[in-house]
């Protein structure tokens, strides 16, 4: 795995229990990102059965636990944490990831995220440059080739 991925003591244990109220031999979690690159990126973590997982998914064996990563969101989920800590009303699961909406990039970076980076799925660039605008329309074409209405 070449990311940073911090699954604290305390969401383990956590997350351990859970599983095991499933009654579900060899239940696991799976951890994603929908929307990746975009500013309505959401980090998941979702029940994993046996069978679940995804041929490309990045499997990390913890102590407590097993995590399958979407490998689409492996750049989203660099330097995540997942943490669990009591509180007077029980307790809170709390996921932080930096990268969801826009992951690091740097020239070592596959060419797709270097592409995505600079045009990222959303459409909105993340530098200062407007997009141009298109037209597809075929009044406009034909006005351009000197085919439009004689008024």
């Amino acid at each position: 795995m070449d990311i940073q991925l911090n699954i604290t003591e305390s969401a383990q244990t956590y997350l351990a229990g859970l599983l095991e109220k499933q009654g579900t031999d060899g239940m696991s979690v799976r951890m994603f990102v929908t929307q990746p690159g975009t500013k309505y990126a959401e980090t998941c973590l979702a029940y994993c059965r046996p069978g679940e997982e995804k041929e490309n998914d990045e499997l990390v064996e913890l102590s407590h636990i097993r995590v399958y990563l979407e490998k689409n969101s492996l750049p989203y989920l660099d330097e995540a944490e997942v943490d669990y800590a009591t509180d007077r009303m029980g307790g809170q699961l709390t996921i932080k990831a930096p990268n969801a909406k826009m992951p690091k990039v740097n020239k070592d970076s596959p060419l797709d995220q270097q592409i995505n980076y600079i045009n990222p799925p959303s459409g909105k660039s993340n530098n200062n440059y407007e997009q141009p605008s298109t037209t597809n329309s075929n009044e406009g074409a034909a006005e351009r080739n000197g085919e439009g209405n004689d008024r």
